[in-house]
This record gives C-alpha cells, structure tokens and sequence, in this order.
C-alpha cells in the first residue's frame, strides 16, 4: 500500500537553495520572511454552499478581519459582476460557474499572497471556462499567486508563468507555460 500525504504545509516568501536528487527546486524560508496568507478555493462548493447563505456581505467568509470589508466587496464585485447581481440569491441555488465564483471571492477576501485553485473549470461550460480562465489571469495582474491544478492542460498553459506535469504523483516535466505548451511530448500526451 502506497503512503497517502493527507497533511502538510506550505512555505511562502522562499528562496531557492538548490534541487532535489530527482530534479525538483528545493526552498528555505527567507529570514525575516512575514508569514504569508494563503487562500484555498475549492473547485465545488457544493451543499456547503448553501450553508454560508446568499451571495451578499455575510457569505465571503472574511469573519477574522476587523476592518472594513467595503473596498475588497467591491473588488470582488468587480471581477465578478455576476455575484452583485446574485446577491439577493441563496448560494446554494447559484449555477456552477456562480458557485465557482463565490469560492473564488471568498478565498480573495482574505487579501491572501498566494491562491490555490483545484480544478476550476471541472464540470463547466467552454464560455464559462474561458471568463474562469481570465478572472485568474486578472488577480495574477492585480499581485496575488495564483497556484493552479488544472486538467484543462491548453487553458492552463496558455496562462501559467511556470508549469509542472505530474504523471502519478512524480513530476515529469517542467518550464515556462510557453515551453510545455509547444513542447511535443505535452503535445502528444494532453493537448491531442
């Protein structure tokens, strides 16, 4: 039986020391480095959704911050004009691409660094996708990381600064989105 990491951490503000035996970048944390915050956005809300009641104020999930939520609110609303004209509405009743909106906002209203999203076009319409696609690149522009795990290998590519394919868990190729996009083995394998 194969041993399953379930539980880990994750280092930001890090400074590159070297790589690994098997090739992959290793990283020490960089003295004096603030700790960072990091936000997760889960590709399906599902049932939990509905929990969190309708789209407006109350449902960003922003509930440890004492300060004013007004000009984050806003900025959401901005990238996602969709959820202001949803905020009447119970997040659960929300289509896919609204739910995948909403847990794309709440992560943001966080302010974090960094932005973790686990498949975010799963299940969704090509139109759909393609705005997901250019949401994620407009909060790259506006200074937060966004770390992406997409099987949509295209869209992915055609936006990543740096990719990795991982084949069963190891890492198998590496480099600038452009490389791996015309790279031929990627070609082959995951773009058809």
């Amino acid at each position: 039986m194969r041993d399953i990491i379930s539980v880990g951490e994750v280092l930001i503000d890090l400074t590159q020391t070297g790589t690994t035996d098997q090739g992959i970048p290793a990283f020490a944390a960089n003295p004096g480095g603030a700790p960072a915050n990091v936000a997760v956005a889960a590709a399906r809300l599902g049932a939990e959704t509905a929990f969190f009641g309708k789209v407006g104020r109350d449902s960003f999930g922003a509930y440890l911050r004492r300060d004013s939520l007004d000009d984050d609110l806003n900025w959401v609303y901005e990238l996602f004009p969709r959820l202001k004209e949803r905020s009447w509405q119970a997040a659960g009743t929300l289509s896919g691409g609204e739910q995948q909106m909403l847990a794309v906002a709440r992560a943001l209203m966080s302010r974090p660094k960094i932005i973790m999203m686990d498949e975010p076009s799963l299940g969704l319409a090509p139109l759909v996708v393609k705005g997901i696609f250019e949401i994620i690149q407009e909060i790259n522009k506006q200074g937060v990381t966004v770390l992406l795990i997409e099987q949509n290998a295209n869209m992915a590519l055609r936006i990543a600064d740096v990719a990795y394919v991982l084949e069963t868990g190891k890492l198998t190729l590496s480099g600038s989105g452009k490389e791996l996009l015309n790279n031929e083995q990627v070609k082959k394998a995951y773009l058809g």
